[in-house]
């Protein structure tokens, strides 16, 4: 059995969870590049019509790549918990993929936020229909 695959490292693939880094960091190397020039209110929240109905402060803006990096942790490790271990290595594949568009899309509303920062009048309903 190759090790990479055992039950005690299910399907463990370095280049995916590489992927899965660059895109948990790339909010925080966003955020660095444009802290500079963020205005001193942000928007934090829409309505369902894609309206700012909530403002913040930029250091409001860790908060969800923050929230990702946590979620991707505890979906890290979820499936090593589960006492069924070896009916969930056949799926790891997949559960990466989960893992991954989770982040993927956290990141993605991330930069949505950001960019409506820069221009509040910015219509997110279409691009949040595309996420």
């Amino acid at each position: 059995m190759n090790p990479s695959s055992s039950p005690a490292n299910p399907t463990f693939s370095l280049r995916r969870e590489l992927l899965l880094v660059v895109v948990l960091i790339l909010p925080f190397i966003a955020l660095v590049v444009a802290w500079p020039s963020l205005p001193a209110r942000v928007p934090m929240h829409f309505d369902s019509h894609g309206n700012v109905n909530r403002y913040g402060s930029p250091l409001e803006l860790l908060i969800l790549p923050g929230m990702n990096v946590l979620v991707a942790i505890l979906l890290y490790f979820i499936p090593r918990l589960d006492p069924k271990r070896a009916n969930i290595v056949a799926s790891m594949p997949a559960y990466f993929w989960i893992r991954f568009s989770v982040a993927t899309m956290l990141t993605y509303v991330f930069a949505l936020t950001l960019a409506t920062s820069f221009n509040p009048k910015l219509d997110v309903m279409p691009m949040i229909a595309i996420g």
